[in-house]
């Protein structure tokens, strides 16, 4: 709370989106300050994919998990993360099952 505190007493202005990297306890905190939309960081789930993956499937995943955020419209990252999830699920249960589960993707 102190950094969001020391943010606004240097003048920055709430915004509506605030991108995490999902940190524990930074959901809460700043839901606490702040009324805004918040969403994951993109690149630190990408990231977090490539360590706990296989690296002969690593590229494959990582391209498949681009169309999900480089898609269009809500629709289409609905249904490219559906795909994505039932592609992988069988021989990644675990990252898959965290990846639906993660709010703010």
């Amino acid at each position: 709370m102190a950094l969001l505190d020391k943010l606004q007493n240097q003048g920055i202005q709430p915004n509506s989106l605030l991108v995490t990297d999902g940190v524990k306890g930074d959901e809460q905190i700043i839901s606490q300050a702040y009324s805004l939309a918040k969403q994951r960081c993109l690149i630190h789930i990408s990231r977090n994919l490539a360590s706990k993956v296989k690296r002969s499937d690593r590229a494959v995943i990582l391209e498949q998990f681009r169309t999900i955020y480089r898609a269009e419209n809500l629709e289409m990252v609905v249904q490219a993360l559906a795909y994505f999830i039932v592609e992988w699920k069988s021989k990644y249960r675990n990252i898959m099952g965290n990846l639906e589960n993660t709010d703010n993707l």
